[in-house]
């Protein structure tokens, strides 16, 4: 995956809170908790571009149900997102947020709200398809995948969402794989506009790392 850093424009200005988001969690228990924050829902509805190739060519949007803690191919966002001195201030709460939020893996509900239909797929289920290939077949198991999912143009893989403490500002990662040497990566900072969230450029943001192959 290619690591591509871009300058951005310094187009919005906010004031951020530390906020504390996590929901509970009991370590004793066999399954992951579910994760059921409603502003999360919120924010991936908004989040997830529709106008990209994935969904664009998906007659159904393939969402992996387990939120996988810390395994993001560009780095935490604190690492990805870098800016001036007021925007590491006002974004300190945030990225504080992420990671009490992706501490430990978690299940995505159906909670979505999209134009086009979604599934939920675990990934054992994603593991199962990757291995469904003919026996001796040289293959990359992209294959099994596209069998099993043949309304889906790959998968997306989503982090647990960090808020500011008013939850005006949030950030989320999104990962959408494809094939072999096909896979975007991406943090998306959004604010809350006369209460629907749309996505933002604070001010003081200087280089969005995104990874792309």
């Amino acid at each position: 995956m290619k690591i591509l850093g871009l300058v951005l424009p310094c187009v919005v200005m906010i004031s951020i809170a530390v906020s504390q988001v996590r929901p509970d969690h009991n370590p004793s228990a066999s399954h992951p908790q579910t994760y059921g924050d409603s502003d999360a829902y919120d924010v991936y509805s908004a989040a997830i571009p529709m106008d990209n190739w994935y969904c664009e060519n998906s007659k159904t949007l393939l969402i992996v149900q387990e939120i996988p803690p810390a395994e993001w191919s560009i780095g935490s966002p604190k690492g990805a997102l870098q800016g001036d001195a007021e925007f590491r201030k006002a974004f300190a709460g945030v990225f504080r947020s992420f990671n009490e939020a992706n501490q430990q893996k978690m299940l995505l509900e159906h909670r979505f709200t999209f134009q086009k239909p979604y599934r939920l797929v675990s990934k054992d289920e994603l593991d199962a398809a990757f291995r469904n290939v003919p026996q001796n077949a040289i293959s990359d198991g992209w294959e099994g995948f596209r069998d099993s999912f043949p309304d889906s143009s790959g998968y997306l893989i989503l982090s647990g969402v960090g808020f500011n403490a008013d939850k005006t500002i949030a950030v989320v990662y999104i990962e959408h794989r494809c094939g072999n040497m096909c896979s975007q990566a991406q943090y998306y900072i959004l604010k809350k506009v006369d209460g629907q969230w749309v996505k933002c450029v604070p001010k003081g943001l200087k280089t969005e790392m995104r990874g792309e192959s």
